[in-house]
């Protein structure tokens, strides 16, 4: 007889399209607890329905809150969330370190559940699969991080992007061209492929779970350089640091170069490419392109496959951590 404790395991839904049904006059949120046995679960899977909104309301102090529930109450954990910051949020919590033996995945729905085309079962019956094939693989399983699953794809939370508004195939993934996604869903099976994506250095949780006090979020202002567009009007103090969003591999007009070296030199400035996918420098191609800016103060190299909405994140929870030691 075995002597493996069994695995604790949940589903968090949110307040999101996932949960929304026409009411009288307005979309409303349900709650409906046959949830799991309709979509297949086994009987020891918790259900916990979660008032809070993480679409356009969602927060980073709500990241902290699930590091909790991480560490101390679940093994296996789905998260139900609003896709509008679905990938920021999926992003923003695979910035964390968590046991190897811990495994989490966010979905959601394009579409609400009281529509014909409902996508929310099925995002979730596969988000169980990823599960189960996870933990049948045991210790040979790779180490994912963080994954989303959407539209019968299996995505890493590092690379994923929401590029339509409305479309069931709203998300895409492009930063490693050798491994568009991580696997996709076949009926009942899951085809894990590989990943070449770069390793994330992950931060340490602990300071986060352990700190009871309000770990109040940095204002991390993100600017996105277009063609004639001067620097922007603002007050500089009322920022912790910024992110600006050059034009192809980071390119920064002039003007915004020496608008910016003066404050790279009291606050972190970062410089992103104003793409979606990546890299914000190629000395391959442009030489010096890293040097022209992070010799100025500019921050480039440690957020240089991100996009402009993940290094903002990336910044966010860096600073958090740096002042809760």
């Amino acid at each position: 007889m075995s002597n493996t404790a069994p695995r604790r395991q949940a589903v968090f839904a949110y307040h999101s399209t996932f949960r929304q049904k026409k009411g009288e006059a307005s979309m409303v949120y349900h709650e409906d607890q046959t949830l799991l046995s309709k979509v297949g679960a086994p009987n020891h899977w918790d259900l916990h329905y979660k008032n809070e909104n993480t679409g356009a309301g969602s927060k980073l102090s709500q990241i902290f809150d699930w590091l909790k529930i991480i560490a101390h109450d679940y093994d296996d954990i789905i998260f139900i969330l609003g896709t509008d910051s679905l990938e920021e949020m999926a992003f923003a919590l695979d910035q964390f370190e968590r046991p190897n033996d811990k495994n989490i995945i966010i979905t959601g729905a394009m579409r609400p559940s009281d529509q014909l085309c409902y996508d929310g079962l099925q995002n979730l019956k596969n988000a169980l699969l990823y599960i189960e094939k996870i933990n049948d693989l045991g210790k040979k399983a790779p180490d994912l991080g963080v994954v989303v699953t959407m539209h019968n794809q299996l995505y890493s939370a590092q690379d994923i992007t929401k590029i339509h508004s409305t479309s069931l195939n709203a998300f895409q993934t492009g930063m490693s061209e050798n491994a568009p996604v991580l696997g996709h869903f076949e009926g009942s099976e899951l085809l894990l492929k590989g990943t070449s994506l770069p390793p994330l250095k992950r931060l340490s949780p602990q300071s986060f779970i352990k700190n009871d006090r309000d770990l109040n979020t940095p204002n991390i202002g993100l600017f996105t350089a277009t063609m004639d567009s001067p620097p922007p009007a603002i007050d500089i103090e009322a920022y912790d640091g910024f992110v600006l969003a050059g034009m192809g591999t980071g390119s920064l007009s002039q003007a915004w170069i020496n608008f910016f070296e003066p404050i790279a030199q009291e606050k972190p400035v970062l410089i992103t490419s104003r793409c979606l996918f990546g890299r914000n420098y190629d000395d391959a191609c442009y030489m010096g392109s890293l040097a022209k800016y992070e010799d100025k103060g500019f921050l480039l190299e440690p957020y240089r496959y991100l996009n402009p909405y993940q290094a903002r994140l990336r910044l966010m929870v860096e600073m958090i951590a740096e002042r809760a030691r």
